[in-house]
C-alpha cells in the first residue's frame, strides 16, 4: 500500500511539473500574441492616416 502512494504522489509531482510548464508556455505565447496584436492595430493606423491623406490629395 505504502509503494502504491509513493508512485501515486511521484506522478502527481510529474504532473505537477507538466502543468507548470505548460502554463509557462502558455503564457509566453499568450504575450507574444498580444505583441503581435498591438503591432498590427499600430500597422492598421498607420495605413488608415495613410488612405486619408491620399484621399485629400486626389
Amino acid at each position: 500500500m505504502l509503494i502504491k502512494k509513493q508512485k501515486i504522489n511521484e506522478l502527481n509531482l510529474h504532473l505537477e511539473d507538466k502543468v507548470s510548464d505548460r502554463t509557462q508556455a502558455l503564457a509566453a505565447s499568450n504575450k507574444e500574441l498580444e505583441l503581435t496584436l498591438i503591432s498590427l492595430k499600430n500597422t492598421q493606423e498607420r495605413l488608415i492616416t495613410s488612405e486619408k491623406i491620399v484621399s485629400m490629395v486626389e
